[in-house]
């Protein structure tokens, strides 16, 4: 969006960011501030999906990242009972994958959900390098930051991953300084 200012002739052009985008680093005690997360989970684990509803938001999402479920489809956990309903959407992660299709396949289920608030939790050993993680990072910012109607993404962090993952996310602000959505982060 362009905004005009001046009098008398002299115009000069302000270009304004059309939107903001707010990224919170977040650890375990502050899970609660989201209500909407992704997740990845472990194939042929040992968990049923009937075991994590009753779970606290974080333990669910360590439980079917480390343990893994007996899925092998994505699901929608939905509970709703609660004072504060939480929605949280586990797709299954394996080497066959790209980082950018699984990065599509999280966009195709939240556009039925719409959210304006959404979490991120990746456990970084779930992944075979800490440079796939990065670069998976890098691309599911970058699509869903066009994603228009996010406009804050709380990203789990472990306590020793804070400043590799911060490196991640200014790298990826920084390549967007020309868009149209101001990137805004706050850290621990």
């Amino acid at each position: 969006m362009d905004k005009i200012i001046g009098e008398s002739g002299t115009r000069a052009v302000l270009s304004l960011p059309e939107r903001k985008t707010m990224i919170y680093l977040v650890r375990e005690i502050e899970l609660s501030v989201c209500g909407f997360w992704i997740g990845l989970f472990r194939k042929d684990g040992i968990l049923r999906p009937s075991q994590l509803y009753r779970l606290p938001t974080v333990d669910l999402l360590a439980s079917s990242s480390e343990k893994g479920l007996k899925e092998s489809e994505s699901m929608m956990l939905a509970d709703v009972e609660s004072s504060e309903p939480r929605y949280i959407y586990l797709t299954p992660y394996g080497a066959e994958l790209s980082e950018r299709d699984l990065a599509h396949s999280f966009i195709s289920a939240l556009r039925s959900w719409s959210p304006k608030h959404l979490g991120l939790f990746f456990r970084q050993d779930i992944f075979c390098s800490e440079q796939r993680y990065h670069h998976f990072l890098f691309q599911l910012l970058n699509i869903l930051i066009s994603y228009a109607t996010l406009s804050e993404v709380f990203l789990y962090v472990e306590k020793d991953e804070v400043n590799d993952i911060l490196e991640v996310i200014l790298k990826f602000k920084n390549q967007r300084k020309d868009s149209t959505n101001e990137i805004l982060i706050f850290h621990p």
